[in-house]
Parts: C-alpha cells; structure tokens; sequence
C-alpha cells in the first residue's frame, strides 16, 4: 500500500548495512528494487522507538520517513521500499538525560494521582 509513516530507525554507522554501503546523512532518500518483504528486502522502521530499539544494532538513532509500498510486520516493524533520513542523534549520549526526564515525570505523575484505597 502507498503510504508515508514517520518512523524511528537505529544504525550504527554512517552507512546502510549489510554490504548496502549507500551513505546516511540527513535529507537523503534510499530506495529499494524489487518487492518489500520485511526482514528480507526493505528499508526498515519502527513506530514507536522503543520497538525500534529492539532491533538497533548500533547506537545512532534516526527520525526517519518511510513512504513509497509500506509492509507491516509483527505491530512493532515497518519495511519500505522509501526511506528519508529526517534527523538524528546518537542514542548512548542522550540516553542518560531521557531517563533523568522520564524519572522527573513519572515521579511528578504520581504526586497528582488520588489514591485508590487508604491503608
């Protein structure tokens, strides 16, 4: 199906893997011939980052578009015949100050929550 998905999507270089060897940068667009098959050919994503992590093999993280023929695969992939590199960032760098800020907020979620029973 012909679609555009912003999608989250690790390397860790600045090459595409597996003897690929186009170069990543930011503004660029990777296109693949042939049928997407996820897993097999394809240029990769994942909706959530999480999900993305999953499959990271390295620590540089890329806000990616997935557009052109779109597959699904397993709720948590994306395989594209289109990829454009949108920003990124290296995940091991920033990883610390998301945690500290996710911490601060589910801590500061719990101070607004009413209590469901008393003890």
């Amino acid at each position: 199906m012909q679609k555009t998905v912003e999608a989250w999507w690790f390397s860790n270089d600045k090459i595409l893997p597996h003897g690929d060897g186009r170069r990543i940068r930011k503004g660029i667009t990777h296109k693949i011939k042939g049928e997407v098959v996820p897993c097999k050919n394809g240029l990769h994503g994942s909706k959530k980052i999480l999900d993305a992590l999953t499959y990271a093999p390295g620590s540089i993280i890329w806000k990616v578009q997935l557009s052109g023929v779109v597959v699904a695969h397993n709720n948590d992939k994306l395989a594209a015949s289109e990829r454009t590199y949108l920003t990124n960032g290296n995940f091991l760098e920033s990883a610390p100050l998301m945690l500290s800020t996710f911490g601060t907020l589910l801590i500061l979620s719990f101070n607004t929550l009413k209590p469901v029973m008393k003890i």
